[in-house]
């Protein structure tokens, strides 16, 4: 019987394996690219930061600024990948099983967990953005 059974599920086993593998790796990929332009930004505008740190702004300050920048188009993102996930539901209804294509609970923690990865992702780069040296910063560049 417990043959039967593992040959039956087979099929919805390896789907579920490789749906979870892709979803790791897409949110890898979605870390590493925010990291990557926030981390460019910082340095873009690292002239600018050594400004605004030599004329009193905190390191809470320089923290607050990078992490909205970045935050800023995660939303944006993450609001037109929500709707268009939800326009494309009614192809993917039979793809998951025992889950409503149209279920909340499930589009708010995947959004959560986007949104608990874009802030790590960004806070890394902010919070090298409050190293930055004034001095520094504005004699190299």
């Amino acid at each position: 019987m417990n043959e039967f059974i593992v040959n039956a599920t087979a099929q919805q086993r390896l789907q579920a394996s490789l749906s979870s593998i892709f979803s790791v790796v897409a949110l890898l990929l979605v870390a590493v690219g925010i990291y990557g332009m926030v981390a460019y930004w910082v340095k873009q505008r690292r002239r600018e930061i050594g400004v605004r740190m030599a004329l009193g702004a905190g390191a809470f300050d320089i923290l607050k600024m990078v992490i909205l920048q970045g935050m800023r188009h995660v939303l944006l993102g993450l609001i037109l990948g929500l709707a268009v996930s939800v326009a494309l539901t009614r192809w993917m209804g039979s793809a998951v099983f025992g889950l409503s294509p149209k279920d909340p609970i499930t589009f708010l923690m995947v959004a959560l967990l986007v949104l608990g990865v874009a802030l790590v992702a960004c806070y890394l780069p902010a919070w090298r953005a409050t190293k930055v040296n004034p001095s520094t910063a504005l004699r190299n560049e």
